[in-house]
């Protein structure tokens, strides 16, 4: 069966080639669709980037990370999944995620950590608490107070379990807490003393806190960007990753440049 009658001088489509076309338009049109935005997605300007990350950087870093690279790339989605350190490195194995922002620490074979920021840490307490007439304490201070602590598996633990641990410091952990609401509640009602991070003291509001910067070695939590070294990110991850690392970041009080 012909599509087209050719002469010499012409070529003319016949009716089977009329029919023909009627039933194979819309394929090779939806056919052109499809490889347009597969050429989008290769070109890192669609897709879809998921992101785990400590709560406390989920609110204070990655929105404007987020905004300003998506002034160029307008068709990209993200999806931010939060979560204790553990929690995001779970993430991260399950290959939920292409990316953590998380703190420095353990981290399985296979993957890279890549510095942005460094956070003092703060001692927070009741105003009531001799700590408010303080400019700084040490990792001392905290010797048998009682302090309201992050559960084990946190970023948070770890640093202040070490700290404690390599001082001899004596604490008691009656309280362990999951969220900073419930640290911040704790912390009000005067039942004890808190080490955080400089993101997380920013989210409280310490109208009834006090927040003194802890002087001591140590006292500082490394976040970056976590990923598998070896395996290649989707061309969009891969660019907002680079977009991260060269990204100039205006600091809140208590955060510097890694």
């Amino acid at each position: 069966m012909q599509l087209f009658d050719r002469t010499t001088r012409q070529l003319d489509i016949t009716a089977a080639g009329h029919a023909f076309l009627l039933m194979t338009g819309a394929v090779l049109d939806d056919m052109d669709m499809r490889l347009s935005r597969f050429m989008s997605y290769v070109a890192a300007q669609s897709g879809t980037i998921a992101v785990a990350a400590l709560p406390s950087l989920a609110a204070a870093v990655l929105p404007d990370m987020m905004r300003d690279f998506m002034l160029d790339h307008p068709e990209v989605e993200f999806e931010i999944i939060d979560g204790a350190a553990d929690e995001v490195v779970e993430r991260l194995e399950g290959g939920t995620v292409e990316l953590g922002v998380t703190a420095h620490g353990y981290l399985p074979d296979g993957f890279c950590f890549t510095p942005l920021l460094r956070e003092r840490f703060y001692g927070v307490a009741h105003h009531s608490h001799p700590w408010s007439v303080q400019s700084s304490i040490s990792w001392a201070d905290f010797n048998g107070d009682t302090v309201v602590a992050t559960r084990p598996g946190t970023s948070i633990r770890a640093i202040t379990d070490a700290a404690f641990g390599k001082h001899s410091i004596s604490v008691s952990h009656h309280f362990n807490a999951c969220s900073a609401a419930t640290i911040r509640g704790l912390l009000r009602a005067g039942v004890g003393v808190a080490a955080l991070p400089a993101f997380e003291v920013r989210g409280f509001g310490l109208d009834d806190l006090v927040a003194v910067p802890v002087d001591s070695p140590g006292a500082t939590r490394v976040i970056g960007v976590v990923y598998r070294c070896y395996q290649d990110l989707s061309p969009v991850a891969a660019c907002f990753l680079d977009f991260m690392h060269a990204t100039e970041i205006n600091p809140p009080r208590g955060v510097r440049q890694a």
